[in-house]
Protein backbone atom coordinates (compact mmCIF):
# COMPACT_ATOMS: atom_id res chain seq x y z
CA UNK A 1 0.00 0.00 0.00
CA UNK A 2 2.19 2.87 -1.23
CA UNK A 3 1.65 6.28 0.29
CA UNK A 4 2.50 9.59 -1.33
CA UNK A 5 2.14 13.25 -0.54
CA UNK A 6 -0.49 14.98 -2.64
CA UNK A 7 1.26 16.52 -5.70
CA UNK A 8 -0.62 19.78 -5.14
CA UNK A 9 1.15 20.27 -1.79
CA UNK A 10 4.36 18.25 -2.23
CA UNK A 11 7.50 19.96 -3.51
CA UNK A 12 7.80 17.32 -6.23
CA UNK A 13 5.01 15.59 -8.13
CA UNK A 14 5.25 11.80 -7.85
CA UNK A 15 4.37 9.37 -10.59
CA UNK A 16 4.77 5.65 -11.17
CA UNK A 17 8.44 4.91 -12.09
CA UNK A 18 7.37 2.89 -15.13
CA UNK A 19 5.38 5.88 -16.40
CA UNK A 20 7.99 8.53 -15.76
CA UNK A 21 9.85 9.37 -18.90
CA UNK A 22 12.64 11.31 -20.51
CA UNK A 23 12.68 14.98 -21.35
CA UNK A 24 14.39 18.27 -20.62
CA UNK A 25 14.97 19.27 -17.01
CA UNK A 26 13.12 22.15 -15.40
CA UNK A 27 9.37 22.68 -15.26
CA UNK A 28 8.40 22.89 -18.91
CA UNK A 29 4.93 21.66 -19.73
CA UNK A 30 4.83 18.37 -21.63
CA UNK A 31 1.95 18.44 -24.09
CA UNK A 32 3.46 16.03 -26.62
CA UNK A 33 2.66 12.85 -24.71
CA UNK A 34 -0.72 11.05 -24.63
CA UNK A 35 -0.32 10.43 -20.89
CA UNK A 36 -1.13 14.09 -20.34
CA UNK A 37 -4.70 13.45 -21.45
CA UNK A 38 -5.27 11.15 -18.48
CA UNK A 39 -3.20 12.94 -15.82
CA UNK A 40 -5.68 15.61 -14.83
CA UNK A 41 -3.49 18.30 -16.40
CA UNK A 42 -0.31 18.87 -18.35
CA UNK A 43 2.68 16.77 -17.29
CA UNK A 44 5.55 18.84 -15.97
CA UNK A 45 9.07 17.65 -16.68
CA UNK A 46 11.92 17.74 -14.20
CA UNK A 47 12.37 17.36 -10.48
CA UNK A 48 13.56 14.54 -8.28
CA UNK A 49 11.22 12.16 -6.52
CA UNK A 50 12.22 11.50 -2.90
CA UNK A 51 11.10 8.14 -1.54
CA UNK A 52 11.58 6.25 1.70
CA UNK A 53 11.95 2.51 2.21
CA UNK A 54 13.33 -0.06 4.66
CA UNK A 55 16.96 -1.02 3.92
CA UNK A 56 17.19 -4.18 1.79
CA UNK A 57 17.91 -7.23 3.98
CA UNK A 58 20.06 -8.91 1.31
CA UNK A 59 22.20 -7.95 -1.66
CA UNK A 60 20.42 -5.95 -4.37
CA UNK A 61 20.91 -8.57 -7.09
CA UNK A 62 18.24 -9.14 -9.77
CA UNK A 63 18.96 -12.88 -9.79
CA UNK A 64 18.45 -13.54 -6.09
CA UNK A 65 16.59 -10.53 -4.62
CA UNK A 66 13.17 -11.14 -3.13
CA UNK A 67 12.45 -8.19 -0.80
CA UNK A 68 10.32 -5.23 -1.79
CA UNK A 69 13.03 -2.58 -1.53
CA UNK A 70 15.51 -4.45 -3.74
CA UNK A 71 12.84 -5.21 -6.32
CA UNK A 72 11.78 -1.54 -6.46
CA UNK A 73 15.37 -0.34 -6.91
CA UNK A 74 16.05 -2.91 -9.64
CA UNK A 75 12.86 -2.01 -11.51
CA UNK A 76 14.02 1.60 -11.86
CA UNK A 77 16.99 0.35 -13.89
CA UNK A 78 15.91 -2.89 -15.58
CA UNK A 79 12.73 -4.04 -17.31
CA UNK A 80 10.73 -7.17 -18.11
CA UNK A 81 9.48 -8.72 -21.32
CA UNK A 82 5.98 -8.02 -20.01
CA UNK A 83 4.68 -5.57 -17.43
CA UNK A 84 1.55 -6.00 -15.29
CA UNK A 85 -0.93 -3.19 -14.84
CA UNK A 86 -2.83 -2.52 -11.61
CA UNK A 87 -5.41 -5.16 -12.56
CA UNK A 88 -2.66 -7.73 -13.27
CA UNK A 89 -3.26 -7.60 -17.01
CA UNK A 90 -0.31 -8.31 -19.31
CA UNK A 91 1.20 -5.21 -20.92
CA UNK A 92 3.90 -5.44 -23.66
CA UNK A 93 7.24 -4.02 -22.53
CA UNK A 94 10.50 -5.37 -24.00
CA UNK A 95 8.41 -7.93 -25.85
CA UNK A 96 5.86 -6.47 -28.25
CA UNK A 97 4.00 -9.74 -28.74
CA UNK A 98 3.89 -13.42 -27.87
CA UNK A 99 2.04 -16.51 -29.05
CA UNK A 100 1.96 -20.22 -28.38
CA UNK A 101 1.47 -23.34 -30.45
CA UNK A 102 -1.80 -25.24 -30.24
CA UNK A 103 -0.62 -27.20 -27.20
CA UNK A 104 0.69 -24.20 -25.24
CA UNK A 105 4.11 -25.85 -25.07
CA UNK A 106 6.12 -23.67 -27.46
CA UNK A 107 5.94 -19.93 -26.81
CA UNK A 108 7.42 -17.40 -29.25
CA UNK A 109 8.18 -13.83 -28.16
CA UNK A 110 8.95 -10.89 -30.46
CA UNK A 111 11.33 -8.29 -28.99
CA UNK A 112 10.87 -4.54 -29.25
CA UNK A 113 13.13 -2.95 -31.85
CA UNK A 114 15.49 -0.08 -31.14
CA UNK A 115 16.04 -0.85 -27.44
CA UNK A 116 19.52 -0.53 -25.95
CA UNK A 117 21.02 -1.09 -22.54
CA UNK A 118 22.22 2.03 -20.76
CA UNK A 119 25.79 1.50 -22.07
CA UNK A 120 24.54 1.50 -25.67
CA UNK A 121 24.55 -2.28 -26.21
CA UNK A 122 21.51 -3.31 -28.30
CA UNK A 123 18.94 -5.58 -26.70
CA UNK A 124 18.74 -8.88 -28.58
CA UNK A 125 17.46 -12.42 -28.11
CA UNK A 126 20.85 -13.70 -26.97
CA UNK A 127 20.71 -11.42 -23.93
CA UNK A 128 17.21 -12.64 -23.10
CA UNK A 129 18.23 -16.28 -23.54
CA UNK A 130 21.32 -15.80 -21.36
CA UNK A 131 19.17 -14.21 -18.66
CA UNK A 132 16.75 -17.10 -18.44
CA UNK A 133 19.56 -19.65 -18.66
CA UNK A 134 21.05 -17.84 -15.65
CA UNK A 135 17.79 -18.04 -13.70
CA UNK A 136 17.33 -21.73 -14.54
CA UNK A 137 20.81 -22.73 -13.40
CA UNK A 138 20.51 -24.08 -9.82
CA UNK A 139 24.07 -22.92 -9.07
CA UNK A 140 22.90 -19.28 -9.22
CA UNK A 141 20.27 -19.84 -6.50
CA UNK A 142 17.74 -17.65 -8.26
CA UNK A 143 14.61 -16.76 -6.34
CA UNK A 144 12.66 -17.42 -9.57
CA UNK A 145 13.83 -21.02 -9.95
CA UNK A 146 10.92 -22.51 -8.01
CA UNK A 147 8.40 -20.68 -10.20
CA UNK A 148 9.69 -22.51 -13.28
CA UNK A 149 9.79 -25.97 -11.63
CA UNK A 150 8.00 -28.60 -13.76
CA UNK A 151 7.41 -25.96 -16.47
CA UNK A 152 10.71 -24.74 -17.93
CA UNK A 153 14.10 -26.39 -17.53
CA UNK A 154 17.69 -25.55 -18.60
CA UNK A 155 18.03 -25.74 -22.38
CA UNK A 156 14.41 -24.76 -22.94
CA UNK A 157 15.17 -21.26 -24.27
CA UNK A 158 16.40 -20.58 -27.81
CA UNK A 159 17.18 -17.51 -29.92
CA UNK A 160 16.47 -18.31 -33.60
CA UNK A 161 17.19 -14.70 -34.63
CA UNK A 162 18.09 -11.41 -32.97
CA UNK A 163 14.48 -10.35 -32.45
CA UNK A 164 12.86 -13.66 -31.48
CA UNK A 165 12.99 -15.77 -28.32
CA UNK A 166 11.41 -19.22 -28.11
CA UNK A 167 10.52 -21.01 -24.86
CA UNK A 168 9.91 -24.75 -25.12
CA UNK A 169 8.13 -25.94 -22.00
CA UNK A 170 8.18 -29.32 -20.30
CA UNK A 171 4.39 -29.41 -20.33
CA UNK A 172 1.47 -27.30 -21.56
CA UNK A 173 1.04 -24.11 -19.54
CA UNK A 174 -1.45 -21.52 -20.74
CA UNK A 175 -0.38 -18.84 -18.22
CA UNK A 176 3.31 -18.94 -19.15
CA UNK A 177 3.48 -15.20 -20.10
CA UNK A 178 2.87 -14.37 -16.43
CA UNK A 179 6.02 -16.30 -15.48
CA UNK A 180 8.19 -13.98 -17.60
CA UNK A 181 6.37 -10.81 -16.53
CA UNK A 182 6.88 -8.38 -13.67
CA UNK A 183 4.88 -10.79 -11.53
CA UNK A 184 8.01 -12.97 -11.39
CA UNK A 185 10.34 -10.31 -9.96
CA UNK A 186 13.68 -11.85 -10.96
CA UNK A 187 12.95 -12.07 -14.70
CA UNK A 188 14.23 -8.56 -15.47
CA UNK A 189 16.32 -8.52 -18.64
CA UNK A 190 20.04 -7.95 -18.07
CA UNK A 191 23.06 -7.89 -20.36
CA UNK A 192 24.30 -11.23 -21.62
CA UNK A 193 27.52 -10.97 -19.62
CA UNK A 194 25.94 -9.95 -16.30
CA UNK A 195 28.06 -11.43 -13.51
CA UNK A 196 26.73 -9.81 -10.33
CA UNK A 197 27.72 -6.58 -8.52
CA UNK A 198 24.52 -4.87 -9.67
CA UNK A 199 24.94 -1.91 -7.33
CA UNK A 200 28.42 -1.23 -8.75
CA UNK A 201 27.55 -1.69 -12.42
CA UNK A 202 23.80 -1.50 -12.88
CA UNK A 203 23.09 -1.79 -16.60
CA UNK A 204 19.54 -2.13 -17.84
CA UNK A 205 17.03 -0.89 -20.41
CA UNK A 206 14.95 1.02 -17.86
CA UNK A 207 14.20 4.74 -17.42
CA UNK A 208 16.87 5.47 -14.78
CA UNK A 209 20.56 4.94 -14.08
CA UNK A 210 21.84 4.03 -10.62
CA UNK A 211 24.14 6.89 -9.58
CA UNK A 212 24.98 6.06 -5.96
CA UNK A 213 24.20 3.25 -3.53
CA UNK A 214 24.93 2.94 0.16
CA UNK A 215 23.52 -0.05 2.03
CA UNK A 216 23.03 2.09 5.16
CA UNK A 217 21.62 5.33 3.77
CA UNK A 218 20.00 4.79 0.37
CA UNK A 219 20.34 5.12 -3.39
CA UNK A 220 20.09 7.83 -6.03
CA UNK A 221 19.07 7.54 -9.67
CA UNK A 222 19.25 9.87 -12.68
CA UNK A 223 17.39 9.86 -15.97
CA UNK A 224 18.62 7.40 -18.60
CA UNK A 225 19.27 9.49 -21.74
CA UNK A 226 19.15 6.34 -23.90
CA UNK A 227 15.75 5.20 -22.69
CA UNK A 228 13.70 3.76 -25.55
CA UNK A 229 10.43 5.07 -24.09
CA UNK A 230 11.16 8.78 -24.71
CA UNK A 231 9.81 11.31 -23.83
CA UNK A 232 9.78 9.35 -20.58
CA UNK A 233 10.99 9.51 -17.88
CA UNK A 234 9.70 12.95 -16.98
CA UNK A 235 11.64 13.10 -13.73
CA UNK A 236 15.28 14.12 -13.57
CA UNK A 237 15.89 11.48 -10.94
CA UNK A 238 14.80 9.47 -7.91
CA UNK A 239 16.38 9.49 -4.45
CA UNK A 240 15.55 6.63 -2.07
CA UNK A 241 16.36 7.03 1.64
CA UNK A 242 16.54 3.93 3.84
CA UNK A 243 14.71 4.01 7.17
CA UNK A 244 15.27 1.07 9.51
CA UNK A 245 12.31 2.22 11.62
CA UNK A 246 8.77 2.33 10.16
CA UNK A 247 7.84 5.29 12.34
CA UNK A 248 10.82 7.31 11.12
CA UNK A 249 9.78 6.58 7.53
CA UNK A 250 6.25 7.75 8.31
CA UNK A 251 7.42 10.92 10.06
CA UNK A 252 9.55 11.78 7.01
CA UNK A 253 6.43 11.44 4.83
CA UNK A 254 4.30 13.53 7.14
CA UNK A 255 6.91 16.27 7.45
CA UNK A 256 7.58 16.51 3.72
CA UNK A 257 11.08 15.05 3.99
CA UNK A 258 10.09 12.45 1.40
CA UNK A 259 7.36 12.43 -1.23
CA UNK A 260 6.48 8.73 -1.21
CA UNK A 261 7.06 5.39 0.49
CA UNK A 262 8.12 2.40 -1.58
CA UNK A 263 6.72 0.07 1.08
CA UNK A 264 4.04 1.13 3.54
CA UNK A 265 2.63 -0.48 6.66
CA UNK A 266 -1.12 -0.55 6.11
CA UNK A 267 -1.96 -0.08 9.79
CA UNK A 268 0.25 3.03 9.94
CA UNK A 269 -0.76 4.83 6.74
CA UNK A 270 -4.46 4.03 6.51
CA UNK A 271 -5.40 6.51 9.28
CA UNK A 272 -3.52 9.21 7.34
CA UNK A 273 -5.33 8.70 4.04
CA UNK A 274 -6.51 11.97 2.50
CA UNK A 275 -5.20 13.96 5.48
CA UNK A 276 -2.30 16.37 5.61
CA UNK A 277 -1.69 16.17 1.88
CA UNK A 278 -1.09 12.39 1.99
CA UNK A 279 -2.83 10.01 -0.40
CA UNK A 280 -2.83 6.24 0.03
CA UNK A 281 -3.15 3.94 -2.97
CA UNK A 282 -5.12 0.76 -2.38
CA UNK A 283 -4.70 -2.12 -4.81
CA UNK A 284 -5.80 -5.74 -4.83
CA UNK A 285 -3.22 -8.21 -3.57
CA UNK A 286 -2.30 -11.69 -4.75
CA UNK A 287 -1.62 -13.24 -1.34
CA UNK A 288 -3.26 -16.52 -0.41
CA UNK A 289 -3.53 -18.63 2.73
CA UNK A 290 -2.58 -22.24 2.05
CA UNK A 291 -3.72 -25.17 4.22
CA UNK A 292 -1.66 -28.27 3.51
CA UNK A 293 -3.13 -31.70 4.27
CA UNK A 294 -1.63 -35.16 4.08
CA UNK A 295 -3.48 -37.38 1.62
CA UNK A 296 -1.41 -40.56 2.00
CA UNK A 297 -3.06 -41.68 5.25
CA UNK A 298 -6.62 -42.34 6.29
CA UNK A 299 -7.97 -39.66 8.65
CA UNK A 300 -7.98 -40.84 12.26
CA UNK A 301 -10.83 -40.28 14.67
CA UNK A 302 -10.03 -37.54 17.20
CA UNK A 303 -9.45 -38.82 20.71
CA UNK A 304 -11.97 -37.89 23.35
CA UNK A 305 -10.61 -35.71 26.15
CA UNK A 306 -13.26 -36.97 28.57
Amino acid sequence: MPATRDPTTAPVSACRPAACGSGSSGSHEATDDPAAKNSGGPIRRGGTLRAGSPPPPTAVDPVTAYDGTSVALIQLVAEYLIWLDKDFKLVPKLATGWKSDAKAVTWTFTLRKGVTFSDGTPLDSEAVKAGFDRLLDPKNKSSALSAFATILEPGGVSAPDAGTVVFTLKRPFSDFPYLVSAGNYNTVILKKDYAGNFTKSALGTGPFLLKTYDVATGASFVRNPRYWGAPKPYLDGVNVAFYADDQADLVALQSGGIDAQLLSRANLVQPLADAGGISVDRVRGTGVTVLTLRVDKTPQRARSLA
